[in-house]
């Protein structure tokens, strides 16, 4: 399985962004981006971006307020029930094709 250390692509982040989800650790996600918790850091992920997403890692007072004010429940429990790994395998396989033939 990928996690934060690992994941490069849509397809890998939406299984990140899935698991934090089933984890309760997912704080938001709008269709683009999304943050969800790993550990004490704050991990922003914007799927809008190509050919890979983006990321960033928050520490420190910047993500401590984040998570004190916010919470994940809601987010959390909304992906869970409709996970983003089948959209966005689809959605690479279209727009990002892997040529298998090698």
């Amino acid at each position: 399985m990928n996690t934060t250390n690992t994941a490069t692509t849509h397809t890998e982040w939406a299984q990140v962004i899935d698991k934090s989800a089933q984890e309760g650790m997912l704080y938001h996600f709008n269709g683009g981006q999304a943050y969800m918790r790993d550990g004490d850091d704050l991990i922003i992920v914007d799927m809008t971006q190509t050919p890979l997403p983006s990321v960033s890692r928050n520490t420190g007072e910047f993500a401590d307020n984040y998570f004190a004010n916010y919470d994940p429940r809601w987010q959390s429990e909304r992906i869970a029930q409709s996970p983003l790994t089948p959209f966005y395998a689809e959605w690479q396989e279209r727009n990002y094709p892997v040529d298998h033939s090698l």
